[in-house]
């Protein structure tokens, strides 16, 4: 930008000689133009109607040392109480708000025309399937900056092509529709761009069938909190994670700042009053902002959500000030090792980083194929392994980030190698009086069944997980196989005694017991393949249990939580138990200090079931391990 070479009075008397045509108001005020009606700072603004003329007005405004930006229908800012200086808002109106329709679906609209104008339009001509939007505020332009969208649909998706110019340069292109990144509430248009018009294409519909779903759009609208407002301030996190409900469940109902009041039918909302006074108006930009931040701050101490404005921001300075008190993490999760359950891995790792990015934090993974220390591992603010057997959860990742000073998620070194050790948590289990079953190890392939044990028997590896090489040996002509199996997967095999009965797994999170989940499965035994295969059928998880009564299931998570606490790793761990059909004994199996996070992983489902979300629980783990962690 070059010098400012015109004060605003200058620019004002310039532009009236030059562009009689053109309307410039030099004392607007944020208030009176946007719908939420926040701000008392007053602004420039330019109503454009003409392309052309549009386009030289920019050179004029760019020679005078100022810059332009476009300025919508003002459906989602939130204005300022400080005088914008230097800016020139350009709001187009005439030409640039006009709509057409052709007989082929194809509907051209100017960038100041309302999207509910479109969508009449081309209904005319017989086409839609766009009547979820029809509701949305605002004009095309500003509908396209952020990708504006309800009901499972977004403008973009009818887009064909733009017609942009660029406020830095003053220049014009026309852009196909993939230009640009198109996401949830965001395509990727710069500030500096401004949307002229846009080409969309609409599909044949029943016009009848059309219109009535557009009227039962425009009803549900007409439930909305009443009043003047912005829309959602947040976008949703996720799309089953709605910032209203992390909102309500944060308290945020019917809380004020000065004119401004969080709905109480809509905690995503704020609704100004209808006739404030002058002095609450002299600083309605602060204090929306204010309540704003308190927003954001009570969803960060209730659910450890980062949630992301929807709602435009004019003063930075305010905006700065709402969002620096909650700090997104720069994260490395570790995924993938070494072990045979390495795809197991991957799979869990993925969920994760989608669950910790829901939460709004910064997030790399690294598939780490040895165990090892990165530079990028140490410049994480957290690292987060989501690694199942061998390296990553014995022990052997922990010991080694502990002694780099790098803050991680989950249980210590030795936690995890006396979980990863089967025999040794079952001898934790003796110690603290956890009821378990009878056990025996084995290294010799060539040993004989344990004396004093009888069949049947579980035979499995010592220190592997998702049931690799696990058996039931029923007759002892099965003995020496099962043992040979267990043997592919580790050194030294675990025999325990075989306790007919109802399977059961409770979470410990964070020190807190999470509901159980009851497992049914097809076969004999919940192995591989009722984890994760089903070729005998579909293992059913009931949470709340269907057979299992409330007192044992109170007595598995006490059980749980001493386990817990005896191998020292009540942050993250999830304990598997049986239930013998016979008496109703609780049996403690084994823990898992990285429990997986796939689709069929069972600590998410009991996440779900406890009302919380995986991006919450991910969240708190991150910060949990950021607050105690120590960089070397």
């Amino acid at each position: 930008m070059i010098p400012r070479k015109f004060t605003k009075s200058e620019l004002i008397a310039g532009a009236a000689k030059a562009f009689p045509g053109i309307e410039l108001v030099s004392d607007a005020v944020w208030a009176d133009h946007t719908s939420l009606g926040a701000g008392s700072g007053t602004f420039l603004f330019a109503r454009v109607t003409d392309p052309g003329v549009t386009l030289e007005f920019l050179r004029y405004i760019l020679s005078a040392g100022w810059i332009a930006r476009p300025l919508g229908a003002g459906t989602n800012l939130v204005g300022s109480d400080e005088p914008t200086d230097g800016t020139v808002y350009l709001k187009p109106s005439g030409v640039l708000a006009e709509v057409s329709c052709t007989d082929d679906g194809i509907c051209t609209a100017g960038a100041g025309a309302k999207l509910a104008t479109v969508l009449n339009e081309a209904l005319k001509h017989g086409f839609g399937g766009a009547a979820g939007l029809c509701g949305i505020p605002g004009s095309i332009g500003g509908g396209l900056h952020m990708n504006a969208g309800a009901n499972g649909q977004t403008i973009s998706d009818f887009l064909l092509d733009m017609t942009l110019l660029d406020l830095e340069t003053a220049s014009v292109s026309v852009v196909p529709k993939n230009a640009f990144l198109w996401r949830y509430r965001d395509s990727g248009i710069p500030e500096n761009i401004m949307v002229m018009s846009a080409r969309f294409r609409f599909r044949p519909v029943d016009p009848a069938a059309e219109k009535a779903a557009m009227d039962a759009e425009h009803e549900r609208r007409r439930k909305s909190p009443q009043g003047r407002s912005a829309g959602s301030i947040f976008r949703n996190p996720a799309p089953e994670l709605y910032a209203g409900r992390l909102l309500e469940s944060a308290g945020m109902k019917g809380k004020r700042s000065g004119a401004f009041v969080v709905s109480p039918l809509h905690a995503n909302w704020i609704v100004r009053d209808a006739s404030p006074s002058p002095e609450l108006l002299a600083h309605s930009g602060h204090d929306c902002y204010e309540l704003i931040r308190a927003m954001r701050g009570a969803v960060f101490r209730h659910s450890n959500i980062i949630l992301q404005p929807e709602v435009k921001s004019i003063n930075m300075k305010e905006q700065a000030a709402a969002m620096c008190q909650q700090k997104p993490l720069d994260i490395l999760v570790l995924m993938g090792g070494d072990s045979s359950e390495r795809e197991i891995s991957l799979q869990s790792a993925a969920n994760v980083v989608n669950a910790l990015r829901d939460a709004g934090h910064n997030v790399d993974s690294y598939d780490i194929t040895k165990p090892e220390i990165t530079d990028r591992m140490r410049a994480a603010d957290v690292v987060y392994p989501v690694l199942h057997g061998g390296f990553g959860e014995d022990g052997t990742i922990q010991a080694m980030m502990e002694q780099a000073g790098i803050p991680f998620v989950g249980g210590s070194a030795e936690s995890c190698r006396i979980v990863m050790d089967k025999f040794e948590s079952k001898r934790v289990m003796d110690q603290a009086g956890i009821r378990n079953a009878a056990y025996a190890l084995i290294e010799d392939p060539e040993a004989d069944i344990p004396a004093g044990m009888r069949l049947p028997l579980i035979v499995k590896p010592n220190s592997e997980g998702s049931t690799f090489g696990l058996s039931l040996v029923r007759d002892a002509s099965e003995w020496k196989f099962a043992i040979s199996t267990a043997l592919k997967y580790d050194r030294q095999v675990l025999v325990e005694e075989f306790i007919a009965g109802t399977e059961a797994t409770v979470g410990v999170v964070l020190g807190e017991v999470y509901p159980v989940i009851e497992i049914q499965h097809p076969g004999t035994l919940y192995d591989y393949d009722a984890k994760y295969t089903h070729a005998q059928g579909e293992t059913k998880y009931f949470c709340p249990p269907v057979t299992i009564d409330k007192a044992i299931q109170k007595e598995i998570g006490a059980a749980a939580l001493k386990f817990a606490q005896a191998v020292g790793n009540t942050t993250l761990i999830r304990i598997d138990v049986i239930v013998r059909d016979s008496d109703k004994a609780v049996f403690m199996l084994e823990g898992n200090s990285l429990p997986g996070f796939t689709a069929s992983s069972l600590l998410p489902k009991s996440i779900a079931v406890a009302g919380r979300t995986s991006a919450e629980v991910c969240s708190a783990l991150a910060y949990a391990a950021y607050g105690h962690g120590k960089k070397a």
